[in-house]
């Protein structure tokens, strides 16, 4: 994979171009995670009362939400390295 050097500064974060690509790609999940694990919490403060399923469930969903944004970050530093 070759890349011109405007792409590889970007990538490696010495670009300050605002519509860098790497912000493009981690940009999303980072708030479609954001939005999973607030959603969850606020549940979580809005109800205490809580039986353990749905406990159980909204623990899911933190934890859905964390591994998601982590697998993503680990194929971006995956891409880093090949360039």
């Amino acid at each position: 994979m070759v890349l011109d050097i405007k792409t590889r500064l970007r990538i490696r974060g010495f670009w300050s171009q605002s519509t860098s690509r790497v912000r493009e790609e981690i940009e999303p999940v980072r708030m479609a995670s954001r939005k999973l694990g607030l959603v969850a919490k606020k549940e979580l403060e809005k109800r205490q009362n809580l039986s353990r399923d749905e406990r159980r469930g909204l623990k899911t969903g933190l934890i859905r939400a964390s591994q998601a944004h982590r697998r993503h970050l680990r194929l971006l530093r995956s891409r880093m390295k090949e360039i």
